[in-house]
């Protein structure tokens, strides 16, 4: 269990934000090489997690397919169901063992992906791809390794519908900034760490559908 807290910030701010990151005094450095970090999200037909979203409740559920680099390609998927409780978060990873790549824009590879994870999950309602989120993410973790900070940016979304991906939004005029750290240290960064930036929900999902030809009836 851990805090995610999330800031929306004008991606001509990157220069500055870099600067301050770097001029905390408990010490952040690279983590690892920037990467580009693409998802796939599930959600049952009725689109209940969405709904969970939209009506703030405290607990929710998300189902997401994770894999690294070329966003067209999905090469070692990794399923992440993340479990939300407030700010608090959980999250379980399972390796999908899928040697080869799959196409996001080939409709029978996605089917596959679709079935392995609701073979693998076996809920109560099958879940089904609906949109995807790409962007590149920069990665910082302060000297004692108690917190880890992301910066994505040139965000972008697709979807997919009948199992045909289309891109359909490309965000270039903000970045998220993230903080991630256990429950103990929440004081802490909201007392020490400062900043000028008011934190926000922003969930890639989410904001996805805006961008979607999707209608969700609350």
């Amino acid at each position: 269990m851990r805090y995610e807290r999330k800031w929306r910030i004008p991606s001509n701010n990157f220069n500055k934000l870099i600067n301050i990151i770097s001029n905390y005094k408990i010490g952040f450095k690279k983590a690892y090489d920037d990467r580009y970090v693409n998802s796939i999200y599930f959600d049952n037909p009725n689109l209940d997690s969405v709904k969970e979203n939209f009506y703030g409740l405290q607990k929710k559920n998300k189902f997401r397919v994770r894999w690294y680099g070329n966003k067209y390609l999905i090469k070692n998927p990794i399923l992440e169901i993340k479990r939300k409780n407030g700010w608090i978060n959980e999250k379980n990873l399972i390796d999908l063992n899928q040697k080869t790549s799959l196409k996001i824009n080939n409709k029978n590879d996605i089917i596959f992906l679709e079935k392995t994870i609701n073979e693998e999950l076996n809920l109560s309602k099958k879940i089904i791809p609906i949109v995807s989120t790409h962007y590149l993410r920069k990665y910082f973790v302060s000297e004692k390794k108690l917190i880890r900070i992301t910066i994505d940016r040139f965000i972008q979304s697709g979807e997919l519908i009948r199992y045909g991906f289309s891109n359909t939004n490309v965000d270039l005029k903000n970045l998220i900034l993230e903080m991630k750290y256990e429950k103990e240290y929440d004081d802490y960064v909201k007392n020490k760490l400062d900043h000028n930036y008011i934190i926000s929900k922003n969930s890639k999902f989410i904001n996805s559908l805006f961008h979607s030809s999707y209608r969700v009836k609350i």
